[in-house]
Formats: structure tokens, sequence, C-alpha cells
């Protein structure tokens, strides 16, 4: 004789394969947000192993808010003088390249060459309304903020990381990776910070993590 499965017993199958489905997949999505977040972070290290190594070439000195240094051009060029340390540029342009995966967020849907969701610190470090910034002036270089996730949006801002309460506003700091962003700091550590904790800054100053002298 032949054991069939009866209606009943397929819909219960059914069922629960059904509560499986629904209890694992949030579970992966939030795997593959992690791993993506991960990914950030390897990222921001790349980059800041690359401007440890232009500091170290430049007396100090960090890279400049175009990048004119090396060629680069407008606001966004700051990436190109970390593009000679992270891949091969011999004999091309910053317009002529590609940029390599360590420069973006790959949580930041509006990628290109000037768009990567990854914001440089031009104001107080890059030179942009101030003199370019010099490793031996950072009074806390560990919670002086370099690189860090930017802007959600499909704007500009993400060049850089405006300082707020210095022209910048929090819509230019990040929320994507669990309400929070990913930041390279000034002695090359990486670490995650709420978006909330970062625009409330330290001791009383609201744009602490960007400014050179925090006293």
């Amino acid at each position: 004789m032949i054991n069939k499965f009866t209606l009943i017993e397929l819909l219960v199958v059914l069922a629960i394969i059904g509560i499986l489905a629904s209890l694992l997949l949030p579970v992966l999505g939030k795997t593959r947000e992690r791993s993506r977040e991960a990914v950030c972070v390897s990222n921001l290290k790349q980059q800041g192993f690359a401007m440890q190594m232009y500091v170290d070439d430049n007396d100090g000195y960090f890279i400049e808010s175009d990048g004119a240094s090396s060629g680069g051009s407008s606001f966004h060029g700051w990436r190109w003088p970390l593009a000679q340390y992270i891949q091969n540029t011999t004999g091309k342009t910053m317009n002529q390249t590609t940029l390599s995966d360590a420069f973006y967020c790959p949580l930041y849907e509006f990628k290109n060459n000037q768009k990567t969701g990854h914001g440089y610190n031009i104001r107080q470090l890059g030179g942009y309304f101030n003199t370019i910034g010099n490793i031996t002036e950072l009074d806390v270089p560990s919670e002086t903020q370099v690189i860090a996730d930017g802007t959600d949006t499909d704007t500009y801002t993400d060049k850089f990381t405006l300082p707020i309460g210095l022209f910048g506003s929090d819509a230019d700091v990040g929320d994507r990776h669990r309400g929070g962003i990913n930041n390279l700091w000034a002695d090359g550590h990486v670490s995650y910070m709420q978006k909330y904790a970062i625009l409330a800054g330290k001791n009383s100053l609201p744009h602490y993590f960007w400014i050179r002298v925090k006293q």
C-alpha cells in the first residue's frame, strides 16, 4: 500500500515553510546589511592607509580640498591623490579614471566618480575656507574626523562632511548604517557612531568631531 499525503498534511507543511521563511528573511536581510557595512568599514580603512601615506609624503599635511597637488579638479578632486596609492592611475587623468571600489560606501545608491557616499573634512583639513591641516595641529587625532559616510541623498554634499555649526547641517551626515555612520579618524582607526551622537558633539561643541583645535 502506498502512503500519500492528505491535503491537510500538505497545507500544514506549506504553512510551516511559510512561517520559517518569514522568520528567516529578516535575519538574512540584516546579515546582508551588516556584511555591506563591514565592506564600508574596510573601504574607509583603505582610504585611511592611503591618507596616512600621503600625509607622510607631504610633511604632515592633508590633501587639498580640490586635489590640486595631484591633478584633481573641483571639490570632489580630493579623492584623486588617494587614488595614486590605491589603484593604478598611470597615464590617466582623474576624468579618465574609474575610481576603485575602495572609495565607495556599498549602501550609497547614487554612485559615480563625484558621489561615493563618503565625505572628506575639507573645511578643517583640506583648506576650504581655511589653511590645509597638518597632523601636528590636531589636539585629539583619535576624535578628529577625516573621511566618513556623508549624505544619503543624490547631492554633491557627499564630497565632504560639513562640520555642524560651521556652514553645515544634519542633512550632510548620513544614517544608512543602522541610524549612524562609519568614520575614519585622524589617528587611522575606523569606528561607528550613531548620527545623533556625532551631531551632539562633545564638550558643548556641536562641531567637536570636525575641528582641529578642541580646547
